[in-house]
């Protein structure tokens, strides 16, 4: 797998540094564990997606293009959930899909959200753009991934310093005539690194006075 990033003030290898805010990619094991995961069990077997649809705190919208215009967010029960069994641990069946063959569509978010992952796959094998939107839309940065084969997934993950809005994933590939599928949306409101950082400081401070009490009781 492929992974690059971008932000407002450039491309680097690994990560932005940009305005005080920090954006990087992440992998499935960066996540606490404590993450809201969204599998679609629970959604409607379609959903409008011209226009903003809301279910469980999470709003489409689709601005695809290509083949397959059905109009509609769909969910696959069974078959397309062989295309994530090379990652383990996927919640498997039902799978969303997108409605069309460039895909081009928003997730936001009810909650704040700094670090965000998902899951995609599709049948020949494609590249997709993932990025973070601020509240006005603008972009914080993006994770560009890539199919090692066909039939494959592909996790795509994202962190920020800065709230993540809402999530756009575009296919960045020729059309090849196969819709996106996806899988274990996750999130989770993370803390500021600087409350991060004053937290961890407090900790070493504390820490650090203890150890000088007990030294002084011992002398």
């Amino acid at each position: 797998m492929r992974i690059t990033i971008a932000g407002a003030c450039g491309a680097l290898a690994v990560a932005i540094v940009c305005s005080e805010a920090f954006a990087a990619p992440i992998g499935l094991l960066d996540f606490s564990g404590n993450e809201a995961l969204e599998t679609f069990d629970t959604f409607p077997s379609a959903i409008p997606a011209a226009t903003p649809q809301t279910v469980n705190g999470l709003t489409f919208q689709s601005q695809g293009s290509g083949g397959g215009a059905s109009g509609m967010f769909r969910i696959d029960s069974v078959f397309h959930s062989n295309l994530f069994l090379n990652i383990a641990g996927t919640s498997g069946a039902p799978v969303f899909q997108d409605n069309f063959t460039l895909s081009d569509f928003t997730i936001a978010f009810s909650t704040p959200v700094r670090r965000v992952g998902i899951l995609l796959s599709t049948g020949p094998a494609t590249s997709w753009r993932v990025s973070s939107l601020d509240q006005v839309g603008g972009l914080i940065e993006f994770v560009e991934v890539s199919m090692f084969a066909d039939n494959e997934a592909v996790f795509a993950g994202l962190e920020t310093s800065t709230i993540i809005a809402s999530l756009r994933i575009q296919d960045i590939s020729p059309d090849n005539g196969s819709v996106t599928f996806m899988d274990d949306l996750r999130f989770e409101a993370i803390p500021e690194l600087s409350t991060a950082l004053l937290t961890g400081l407090g900790i070493v401070g504390l820490a650090i006075a203890s150890r000088n009490r007990s030294g002084r009781g011992a002398g």
